[in-house]
């Protein structure tokens, strides 16, 4: 039986749990325990043959957040390359001259531009 609260077994919880921790923290152990659960997001989707590109991406910010630069850029390349099929473009409403959101991530990781949480919290008036 499971625990109430127990999210192990849940990929968009624990995606989901991964990503708040993104946009609400800066405590890199809390930011590890982010990581972690987006691994273990990443292996059940594989088992159950799920799209996988959010669960990278919500990796990949937290690898940027942290300070593991090339982690995050090798993260989010993945991300890129299995959303070729523009299904993160779709969910954020970009139109028909697509470029990847994750394109646009890898470059500002590169060029060391602050991007998501901080620029989430701005437009929703934090």
């Amino acid at each position: 039986m499971k625990a109430v609260g127990d999210i192990s077994d849940d990929i968009w919880a624990l995606n989901g749990a991964a990503w708040n921790i993104f946009l609400s923290s800066n405590d890199k152990q809390v930011m590890r325990r982010g990581i972690e659960w987006t691994e273990l997001a990443i292996k059940l989707a594989k088992k159950a043959n799920l799209d996988m590109a959010y669960i990278f991406d919500t990796k990949a910010n937290l690898l940027y957040k942290a300070g593991n630069i090339q982690k995050a850029i090798k993260c989010e390349e993945i991300a890129a390359k299995l959303d070729e099929k523009g299904e993160m473009a779709k969910s954020t409403n970009r139109k028909a001259s697509y470029v990847s959101p994750n394109r646009e991530t890898i470059a500002k990781m590169r060029e060391g531009i602050p991007h998501g949480s901080s620029l989430i919290l701005k437009k929703i008036g934090y």
